[in-house]
């Protein structure tokens, strides 16, 4: 179960794999400001057939600044984590 007690990704977890990965890259957090960072996942037995959820780096925050839920799949090429 992902944060939050759901079964897809929530802001929280995006916020998490992003701050994972700047430290990986060696990137000082007074840098992270306005950075952007998603996920997008087909979903299995849930009301949603996809979800998408962004946050951007505002401050000494994340901030979820999307969330879509579709009723169809997403394809393929746009699963993943990803940073804009």
């Amino acid at each position: 179960m992902k944060e939050g007690g759901c079964e897809h990704v929530q802001p929280a977890d995006v916020a998490r794999m992003a701050e994972e990965l700047l430290k990986s890259e060696g990137i000082q957090e007074s840098e992270w400001g306005g950075r952007r960072f998603g996920v997008a996942e087909n979903l299995v037995d849930a009301a949603w057939k996809s979800v998408r959820i962004e946050v951007e780096r505002r401050g000494q925050n994340w901030v979820a600044v999307k969330l879509e839920r579709k009723p169809e799949f997403f394809p393929a090429a746009e699963l993943g984590f990803y940073c804009l």
